[in-house]
């Protein structure tokens, strides 16, 4: 599997390479035909603007039919049939490129394509300005009357193409940096009743085409194409503006989003300000300066949340409408904008920890008295637990008598005051309850009474272990009686051992008469002094407390192996004579 992996990769590695170099030769031949084909574009244009020059004072002062007229005509006609040669080879040559291109690399493609349609548009539109042109002399009496119809109306657009022009220069220093507000302004005041008079126009030629018939639709279409011309310009003059305007929105409010995070970051520094005297190491602070201290500290918290909701406010309004952009200005808006959400973000956390710690500092400055009621209950609960340690202790044969007695004395001894500080802080948390008021002092309060019962439940574990203190003596008694019980049993289980000695593990070997009543009488007696230690431990099992019940297990497992030890000498030895 590793093989074949490394093999896709390979060939992988040498098809990228094989396309890269396909890409280099295909950019190279476009290289080199495009700017050809650029130029025979360029001379289908210049060929057209050739025949409109020569027609122009045909035009502007018709001549009457004549031989003038005649020569002025084949003149025209000439020059119209070499532009149509120099369209048409043009053309040939695009479409002749567009086969080819179909063969480039995919991203030498995709330029290629694009490049020839642009070419190609061109031509249609160099084609259309050269149609008239080419039966100018049939219809040239019917030409002339339409342009002096339209004599008016092409004069005002040329008016308004004049104005066009300059409205474009204006912009065009856009390329080279961002225009002023007040730039924006005249512009947006030029091109706005440009919009209008071109729109006024085109609904007026597209009113007169409905009717219009041969000449006279021509020379409206020629019109028509010249205002959709300028209306075109107009579109990418204010595509222009409103990247300007956009990108200035976006500057703008980038730096009010910045202003109102340092705002937000600002009053993290006063609420830290105000926490300075819980800072300086006292436990716990003077009345009057713990009260200015929390005061100043919700002060300061409630103008944080303020400010910090207006932080908010202001980001999501301005992340709706950032979505009016242009794309790439809607990502780069957008990313600095929720950089600054981020430290609004990191800054409202900290907001909400300064406030959760003004709240438990006014709760603590509040419930003062009861908190050292509390903590004096557990310090009185501790001297108990201390006191009590033997009683829970699961290695009762290493505590002695005397240590079991004394830990009762001594437990019995410090339990009062135990029980008395815990009622003392039991009255404290009743009367706070009745003067605290809200839903802070409430949980505050709650959290205390938490802590007194814990303290409670502990001295309750320790009263009850200290209360088996005489069982734990008579267990403890009981068990030293018991383990020289066992271990008697023990002796007898080793004195039986050692008869059956020699034949244990050899079945052939045989005991004399004498042996086999030993060692019978032996295996009796041990039977007996074991089965009667084990008997005598499972009763005191029933009353004994944990701790003791733990050892006399352990003793009673010693009673079982020592059973084991005697079944093993009875199977070793039940080839010879009943025991």
């Amino acid at each position: 599997a590793q093989c074949a992996k490394i093999q896709a990769s390979v060939k992988q590695n040498e098809m990228r390479e094989q396309q890269r170099k396909a890409e280099e030769n295909d950019a190279k031949d476009l290289e080199a035909t495009l700017p050809i084909l650029q130029e025979l574009v360029s001379a289908s244009e210049g060929g057209v603007t050739s025949v409109d020059q020569l027609a122009a004072p045909l035009f502007a002062d018709p001549p009457d039919e004549g031989e003038t007229f005649k020569l002025a005509m084949d003149e025209i006609e000439a020059s119209a049939n070499e532009a149509q040669n120099k369209i048409t080879e043009a053309r040939k040559q695009i479409n002749g490129k567009l086969q080819s291109a179909r063969a480039y690399a995919p991203e030498t493609r995709k330029r290629a394509l694009t490049e020839c349609s642009v070419l190609q548009q061109k031509l249609t539109e160099v084609q259309n300005k050269l149609n008239p042109f080419k039966t100018m002399r049939k219809d040239f009496k019917a030409r002339v009357e339409a342009k002096q119809q339209l004599s008016e109306i092409a004069e005002g657009l040329g008016t308004i193409e004049l104005e066009v022009e300059k409205a474009t220069m204006v912009v065009s220093i856009a390329e080279k940096g961002s225009m002023s507000e007040e730039e924006q302004m005249s512009a947006q005041e030029m091109i706005a009743p440009l919009n209008k008079d071109v729109m006024d126009f085109l609904r007026i030629i597209e009113a007169k085409l409905r009717v219009a018939q041969g000449p006279m639709r021509e020379e409206l279409n020629l019109v028509k194409e010249r205002s959709l011309a300028s209306r075109r310009k107009l579109e990418v003059i204010g595509a222009v503006l409103k990247s300007q305007k956009d990108t200035k929105m976006s500057e703008e409010m980038l730096a009010v989003a910045a202003q109102k995070v340092d705002e937000v970051e600002e009053c993290l520094v006063k609420c830290q300000e105000a926490e300075m005297p819980f800072l300086k190491g006292l436990e716990i602070l003077p009345q009057d300066e713990s009260a200015r201290a929390i005061a100043d500290s919700e002060t300061a918290a409630a103008k944080a949340e303020t400010v910090l909701a207006q932080c908010k406010t202001f980001m999501r309004t301005k992340l709706g409408e950032v979505k009016r952009f242009a794309p790439a200005l809607i990502k780069t808006t957008t990313e600095e904008l929720t950089k600054q959400m981020a430290r609004g973000d990191e800054a409202a956390r900290k907001v909400a920890q300064f406030k959760r710690e003004t709240i438990e500092r006014k709760m603590a400055s509040l419930l003062a008295e009861v908190v050292d009621g509390i903590v004096l209950a557990e310090k009185k609960v501790a001297v108990v637990a201390e006191a009590a340690k033997p009683f829970l202790s699961d290695s009762l044969d290493k505590i002695s008598v005397d240590a079991i007695k004394e830990a009762g004395e001594r437990t019995t001894e410090v339990e009062p005051e135990a029980q008395e500080a815990c009622v003392e802080a039991k009255k404290l948390i009743a009367a706070k309850q009745k003067e605290a008021r809200g839903p802070d002092a409430a949980a505050a309060i709650a959290k205390l009474q938490a802590r007194l019962n814990a303290a409670l439940q502990d001295l309750v574990k320790q009263m009850k272990a200290a209360a088996t203190g005489d069982k734990l003596i008579k267990g403890k008694e009981m068990l030293e009686e018991a383990e020289l019980t066992i271990m008697a049993a023990e002796t007898e289980v080793e004195k039986v051992e050692k008869i059956a000695g020699p034949i244990q593990g050899d079945e052939g070997e045989e005991m004399s008469e004498d042996t086999i009543d030993e060692l019978g009488t032996a295996y009796v007696s041990a039977q007996k002094v074991v089965k009667s230690a084990t008997s005598a431990m499972e009763k005191q099992m029933l009353a004994a407390v944990p701790v003791v019940k733990l050892a006399l297990q352990k003793l009673i497992e010693r009673c079982k192996k020592a059973t084991g030890r005697l079944n093993s000498v009875l199977q070793a030895t039940k080839g010879q004579k009943a025991l």
